[in-house]
């Protein structure tokens, strides 16, 4: 299989996943932005309310666009950079408002830390 066909079977299964759900795609980059946000804290080894486990999900999301980007330029349809600027934000602005929230309660910080109980 060779990139192209690689790059129409990622976004044929988008559309799948779209129709299949009934989710609109703005909300399906919500729900897996929010979604990986532990398994990553979890392969990376750190408490809830780090920092680190967005830079993955922002490096996976970013490979999207450029594979959505990739798949517009070879179909020839036209591709509107707007589009791929609110699906970042989908992705990143509510699991970021989420570890701010974590970051505000302790939860970045060792057990007993702050006042935080074990």
């Amino acid at each position: 299989m060779d990139a192209e066909q690689t790059i129409a079977l990622w976004g044929d299964f988008k559309i799948w996943l779209e129709h299949s759900s009934q989710l609109p795609q703005s909300a399906l980059h919500v729900i897996v932005g929010i979604a990986l946000y532990p398994i990553f804290a979890k392969m990376m080894k750190v408490r809830w309310g780090s920092p680190l486990p967005l830079l993955p999900i922002l490096g996976l999301e970013l490979v999207n666009e450029v594979v959505d980007f990739t798949r517009y330029y070879l179909a020839g349809w036209p591709y509107s950079p707007m589009r791929s600027l609110a699906d970042v934000a989908f992705t990143m602005l509510p699991i970021g408002a989420l570890v701010a929230v974590f970051r505000l309660w302790g939860w970045h910080e060792a057990p007993g830390a702050a006042g935080r109980p074990n």
